[in-house]
């Protein structure tokens, strides 16, 4: 007799090195929502990516409601834009000095350039002059449109809701 099949989620994350064998994470919004713990039976499906994807849900979502600004971006170029924008950030935000942090993000689009295309870079500093010149009318929507749809979706809500908390406490 089948078992039935408890809550599915989909997401992506980076293959780790734990000792001999390579590992992937469970984060733990997502074992909590699903009640998988230590010593659950998992099913798995493993496919590799050769970049960060966004659910398809979440693309449709950005292309709804930000269409009039990222219409020229393929999916790929706008997961590719999406994951570099995180990437600067993550990798610049503690540096204090305007001059070094600078520096740094020049780097890491250097080396975005050498690892995929000048064609990419050049289209992601586009979208972050368009974003930051559009600032206040882009965050409207995210917080009036978006936010509300990310965090009502099952999958998502709870690790978008704790990586704010996280952002939050991270600033105090």
């Amino acid at each position: 007799m089948e078992q039935p099949e408890g809550p599915k989620i989909e997401f992506n994350t980076r293959v780790v090195k734990q000792g001999n064998s390579l590992c992937i994470r469970l984060p733990k919004e997502f074992a909590e929502q699903t009640e998988i713990y230590e010593g659950s039976y998992v099913k798995t499906t493993i496919q590799k990516t050769d970049i960060y994807n966004l659910p398809e849900w979440m693309l449709k979502l950005y292309r709804k409601h930000l269409n009039k600004y990222i219409r020229e971006l393929s999916d790929r170029e706008l997961n590719l834009i999406i994951h570099m924008a995180g990437v600067k950030h993550f990798l610049t935000k503690d540096i204090k000095n305007a001059k070094k942090k600078k520096e740094a993000e020049e780097l890491y689009l250097k080396t975005v350039e050498l690892e995929r295309s000048k064609d990419l870079v050049e289209k992601f500093k586009k979208f972050e002059a368009m974003s930051k010149s559009k600032e206040t009318e882009i965050q409207k929507i995210f917080v009036e449109k978006i936010k509300p749809e990310l965090e009502s979706n099952k999958e998502w809500g709870n690790l978008y809701k704790s990586t704010l908390r996280k952002a939050k406490d991270e600033k105090n």
